[in-house]
């Protein structure tokens, strides 16, 4: 892929004086340019454009193993996690940009944490469900933003028999409400040991 990269470098325009943080000095005096006559210095930036080639790196390179994978499709997530401390978040979406966001529910039914979940959501930490006021106060884990074929790994504790969420608070490229509220993207799953 060739393309231009742009940079702007310092530059100075005029002569006989020099330009320091901010104020301009003349030569051999004390008094700054611009006052007493002297000669006021204009800072100008350089613009340097340059062509750039990015070429494919070393093949080959593989995501570290992990105890289960979250994989985004168009508006929808498909789990398959095992007790451990991290996860590899594939987006297999066709278009849209997406990520993981996972919250832990403790040992909750998955029924009752689906049925509050859009609550849970709307309430962006205020006036929670009364069903998950008990819940310890967890910080949720996630992935980083990835488009159509992009994956890494992420942390978080899976524990065994905990029932979790996968929420994706990504919109449309074209914009639009988080995927979560306009198309629902979200998912409940209880890890099993």
């Amino acid at each position: 892929m060739r393309c231009w990269l742009a940079r702007v470098e310092g530059g100075q325009e005029g002569g006989g004086g020099a330009t320091q943080g901010g104020a301009s000095a003349t030569e051999g005096g004390d008094e700054p340019a611009g006052q007493g006559g002297g000669e006021q210095q204009q800072q100008k930036p350089d613009i340097v454009i340059a062509p750039l080639t990015v070429t494919a790196g070393p093949g080959g390179q593989e995501l570290p193993e992990t105890a289960g994978t979250i994989t985004a499709t168009d508006y929808a997530f498909e789990v398959d996690v095992a007790p451990g401390d991290s996860f590899t978040f594939r987006n297999r979406s066709s278009a849209q940009f997406h990520h993981a966001i996972v919250f832990d529910f403790g040992t909750l039914d998955p029924t009752v944490v689906e049925q509050n979940l859009p609550g849970f959501l709307q309430s962006e930490g205020q006036n929670v469900p009364e069903a998950f006021k008990d819940l310890d106060d967890k910080p949720p884990a996630g992935s980083g933003v990835f488009g159509p074929g992009g994956a890494g790994t992420a942390d978080a504790t899976f524990e065994a028999g905990s029932t979790y969420a996968v929420i994706c608070f990504i919109q449309d490229r074209t914009g639009g409400p988080p995927h979560a509220f306009a198309y629902d993207m979200t998912e409940v799953f209880t890890v099993q040991p």
